[in-house]
């Protein structure tokens, strides 16, 4: 049997455990609390707010309707055309937060036909409810009301802020709902009256909970709309539809039961499929270990390492087939800087250090040339990344094309290259530092219409004995010689020379070899 039929036989066996125990255990948590608990208490919720809102408003026009009726009964004033009248309603709205203007009338003509118009009606056949609306930017209550002259109504413009904040605070007092991030949706005939009222301000609602939501259409129980629930009471706030919407997270102490349960099933289950999966991974081991040292290898840029993993028709097999493609492809990853094509610096650094152990034990020369394109920073300010790229890659494949094949080019970072040349006295180092920057010079990098021109200023290095026989070493005397060239002008190879006394990078003419 192939291991992708063990696989599945025996992880199999687990999965199909696993939900059966968890799907058990979920249906009776479940049942037994979860749903029916949220309907409950966001059903609750929504009928307290309605009820300690009407009632807080009916108790506050109530007292203006009491102080106003006995007003006008000692005054024997008329009605609405009284002035101090008026002045004392403008002082119950100055004195309320709540109420930004109030005012008294019988007539219809004060309020702009249709848009109350079926409210006009049923208050003219003595139908007295409430009525809330917006117009325009404004929040009205119109209010019906007795007075001594006979039937009116109050048209109360409320403070919006102030009336949510009332909402807000029914939510927060009411105890149901232990959690931030429930808000109310209050609309009249679909249309909002109020922005979304949050019970915690400092919470965000979701955007798109309400959309594609038709409120009118929401029936009279709980309905699940992802992490939110939405709820639409019967029951109206002044002839306006109070719509709830309530995060599930409210609810998650009623769960505590189902999670408790869950890590019980799930610490049976994890006991048995540990011991099939220990079955398992013994037949499948030995491989792995054999690729793991393979790895290892690789690590160490070690890449000789053989496959000793015999071919098998399993995916064991298979596996090792396409691992030892992979290494192939690791080793060029690796060694190979992507853009220029050269090595990068941390396989050059690495050959550097067997170079210079090889020079020291078999007492042959070793060089090593720092590279530094001219002023790159003005080719990458002026004609962007791109354009910088166009010049590393050129420049790469020069490197390429001039170097012998023991020679090892590559990118030490950024505009610098490093060559390292095994087995090269300094003098012929110099010549091939030379012939790079005459073919830099003379190079032509095509980046779109734009013919770009570039130089290269180098400092050439060499492994000597008691001075610099270390990688660290060597590369700062290079770095030494490319700092003088660039001081002296750029466009130019600088040589490290090793005085009795001293390194010396003497100055040199444009071009010349010093």
């Amino acid at each position: 049997m192939k291991i992708n039929a063990k696989l599945v036989a025996s992880f199999g066996t687990v999965l199909v455990t696993t939900l059966v125990v968890f799907g058990r255990i979920s249906y009776s948590t479940f049942t037994e609390s979860a749903h029916m608990a949220s309907d409950k208490i966001i059903s609750l919720q929504s009928s307290e707010i309605i009820y300690h809102t009407t009632k807080s408003l009916r108790k506050e026009v109530g007292n203006i309707e009491q102080q106003l009726s006995l007003y006008m009964q000692v005054n024997a004033c008329s009605l609405g055309s009284d002035k101090e009248s008026k002045d004392l309603l403008e002082g119950f709205a100055k004195h309320d937060p709540l109420f930004r203007s109030i005012s008294l009338s019988p007539r219809r003509g004060n309020l702009p036909p249709p848009e109350f118009q079926t409210w006009m009606d049923e208050f003219e056949a003595n139908h007295f409810e409430p009525f809330l609306t917006r117009r325009g930017d404004d929040l009205l209550l119109l209010w019906p009301t007795q007075t001594p002259q006979g039937a009116a109504f109050f048209v109360i413009t409320l403070d919006p802020a102030y009336f949510a904040a009332k909402l807000s605070s029914s939510m927060t007092n009411s105890g149901y709902l232990n959690v931030s991030g429930a808000a109310i949706v209050l609309t009249s005939h679909g249309k909002p009256l109020l922005e979304p009222v949050l019970q915690d301000p400092q919470k965000t609602l979701a955007r798109d909970i309400l959309t594609g939501v038709d409120i009118d259409a929401l029936a009279e129980h709980v309905e699940d709309k992802g992490e939110y629930f939405i709820y639409r009471p019967a029951d109206t706030l002044f002839d306006a539809d109070l719509t709830m919407v309530v995060p599930k997270k409210f609810n998650q102490d009623n769960l505590v039961k189902l999670k408790n349960r869950i890590l019980a099933a799930m610490l049976i289950v994890a006991w048995i499929s540990v011991w099939i999966m220990l079955v398992i991974a013994y037949r499948i081991s030995s491989p792995i270990r054999k690729l793991s040292k393979i790895t290892k290898d690789i690590i160490e840029f070690n890449y000789t390492t053989e496959m000793e993993i015999p071919p098998s028709n399993d995916e064991i097999g298979e596996l090792a087939e396409n691992f030892e493609n992979m290494r192939q492809k690791i080793k060029t990853l690796v060694t190979e800087d992507p853009l220029t094509q050269v090595y990068n610096r941390r396989f050059v650094m690495h050959l550097f250090d067997l170079a210079v152990l090889k020079a020291s034990a078999s007492n042959t020369p070793l060089c090593c040339i720092m590279m530094d394109i001219d002023f790159f920073k003005k080719v990458n300010d002026t004609y962007g990344h791109q354009g910088g790229d166009a010049v590393l890659m050129a420049v790469g494949k020069v490197l390429k094309e001039i170097s012998r094949d023991y020679d090892t080019p590559a990118r030490y970072g950024g505009e610098e290259f490093l060559c390292l040349l095994p087995e090269t006295t300094l003098p012929d180092a110099v010549a091939i530092a030379e012939r790079i920057r005459m073919a830099v010079k003379g190079l032509t990098v095509v980046f779109g219409e734009i013919e770009l021109r570039c130089t290269v200023s180098l400092g050439v290095a060499e492994y000597v004995v008691g001075r610099a026989e270390s990688t660290d070493e060597i590369i700062r005397d290079a770095d030494n010689a490319l700092y003088q060239a660039k001081e002296n002008g750029r466009d130019q190879v600088v040589v490290c020379r090793q005085e009795p006394n001293a390194v010396v990078c003497p100055a040199g003419e444009e071009g010349a070899t010093v």
